[in-house]
């Protein structure tokens, strides 16, 4: 009988021991479930870091872009709708750079339809400030600037008349 109370008291022991671990366990296993929500919530904070900065870096490469669009102007001559709304609308010109070679540029400030004696080689845009600026926006949803070529073709030179129709595939 001895042995047998002696076998439950081990028995107990054990029992007591493995109750003891199961708790010892349980207690690990919510500090790791803490750290766990913590490294979690670092991971989104850190995700959300990451998504902001990429945001800020495509908006200061698109800024970068309309800065060299600026910059380097263009070879194309305004649209009269262009450039109705930029004398007119912003108040702005345009620079118009003329001659046949680098060696040989001069540049003309044209508010509008002007003539010029020789093809401009580049246009850039000047705000109404006389800064360079963006190129104005239009609206070229209804095809307008047809009947706006044939109206106004007797105050531009050829080189307009041919550059615009040009660009809207009238020639």
């Amino acid at each position: 009988m001895s042995s047998d109370r002696e076998e439950i008291a081990r028995l107990r022991e054990a029992l007591q021991r493995s109750a003891d671990m199961i708790v010892a366990a349980r207690n690990d296993t919510r500090a790791i479930r803490v750290e766990l929500d913590a490294a979690n919530a670092q991971v989104a904070t850190l995700t959300q870091e990451r998504d902001e900065a990429r945001a800020e870096r495509r908006a200061a490469r698109l800024d970068r872009d309309a800065a060299e669009a600026i910059i380097a102007g263009r070879t194309v001559p305004p649209t009269i709708r262009e450039a109705r709304q930029h004398s007119h609308v912003t108040r702005g010109a345009f620079v118009a750079l003329l001659g046949s070679s680098p060696a040989h540029l001069s540049a003309r400030i044209a508010t509008g339809l002007q003539r010029f004696d020789a093809t401009p080689q580049l246009w850039i845009a000047l705000g109404a400030d006389g800064r360079p600026c963006a190129w104005p926006v239009v609206d070229v949803s209804d095809n307008g600037d047809i009947a706006d070529i044939f109206s106004v073709c007797h105050k531009m030179n050829f080189y307009m008349k041919f550059s615009i129709c040009w660009q809207l595939n009238l020639n």
